[in-house]
């Protein structure tokens, strides 16, 4: 059991277990019957694309991303994420707490080339409007998009991995890791957790930069290399790596984390959490909280000692349902 008091949707469907007392099916998938686990497994592992910037948007940006929730733009020095927290009972089109951040590369070299890689076979398409030289026809989409020599001798490669924005920074022998400098925007609170995440607070909700990995290739294995966050100004953030072979290739690889949450000021239990094969997410449990999120709800207030609640939260823009 855990309490569920502004608790991240992505960390309850990853704690799913027989124990939950959810049958053993929820639904079909591609027309067959498949068990719970194997629908929680693939949930949110739906491949990240990015399309080139054919007009379609801003000029300034190169590529850009969809996720639920999020969108993101790739410029030629920043990462721009707006991203979208639905009220509860509010459709996407309307009314939502929207947020932007921006993660900028401070002083990134100068006209950086960057490029699509890993063509996918899907197209994008845009018919906006009625006149059809503003539309937009078979847009490529990639697996990843690369900076090279975005700092000198570093490249830096996003992609998308589970359903999560990654990004790599690829340090050639030589370079220097201090180099990597991101310029937080946007954040209403920036800080570092104890397990070494950077935590940025927004009105769409919690953003985290995850604990960064490195590793060095040695004999067809990967071994892991210290790395850490060190703060380089006021929310400006580097790189710390050590214990590694200098003239030899560096990986350096962060996450970032967008998590969904439904809960009140009071204490909030989710006694069971499902997802079905068109990826609702449905919980049932207990609230105390007098501001629980409701949408058409049989008891409009709290009736005192615990009210039962049954939720459904949407597969795109996670708002209840």
């Amino acid at each position: 059991m855990r309490t569920l008091h502004s608790f991240p949707i992505a960390l309850l469907i990853a704690a799913l277990s027989p124990g939950f007392g959810l049958g053993t099916t929820v639904g079909a998938y591609r027309g067959q019957r498949v068990s719970h686990s194997t629908v929680v497994s693939a949930y949110g592992r739906l491949p990240l694309s990015f399309e080139r910037n054919e007009g379609q948007t801003d000029k300034r940006v190169r590529f850009l991303a969809r996720r639920a929730g999020y969108t993101v733009f790739l410029t030629s020095n920043e990462a721009v994420l707006a991203f979208q927290r639905m009220s509860p009972g509010v459709k996407a089109s309307s009314k939502a707490a929207e947020s932007v951040l921006r993660l900028r590369l401070e002083g990134a070299s100068a006209g950086v080339a960057v490029r699509g890689e890993e063509e996918l076979a899907g197209k994008s398409n845009y018919f906006i409007g009625r006149d059809p030289q503003g539309w937009h026809r078979d847009v490529p989409t990639y697996r990843r998009v690369e900076y090279e020599g975005v700092y000198r001798g570093i490249d830096l490669v996003y992609y998308g991995h589970e359903g999560a924005l990654e990004y790599d920074f690829k340090v050639k022998p030589g370079a220097d890791v201090g180099a990597v400098r991101l310029k937080i925007e946007g954040a209403e609170r920036v800080r570092v957790d104890k397990e070494g995440e950077v935590v940025l607070a927004t009105k769409a909700g919690e953003i985290r930069l995850g604990r960064p990995e490195a590793y060095q290739e040695e004999g067809g294995r990967r071994r892991q290399v210290g790395v850490k966050y060190a703060w380089r100004g006021k929310d400006e953030i580097g790189l710390v790596a050590w214990g590694y072979r200098r003239n030899e290739p560096l990986v350096i690889d962060p996450v970032l984390i967008y998590s969904t949450y439904l809960g009140g000021s009071g204490g909030d239990i989710a006694y069971s959490v499902a997802v079905d094969s068109s990826g609702n997410v449905y919980l049932c449990g207990e609230t105390n909280s007098t501001d629980f999120p409701t949408l058409s709800p049989e008891q409009s207030s709290n009736g005192g000692n615990g009210d039962a609640f049954v939720a459904k939260l949407g597969p795109a823009e996670r708002a209840l349902e």
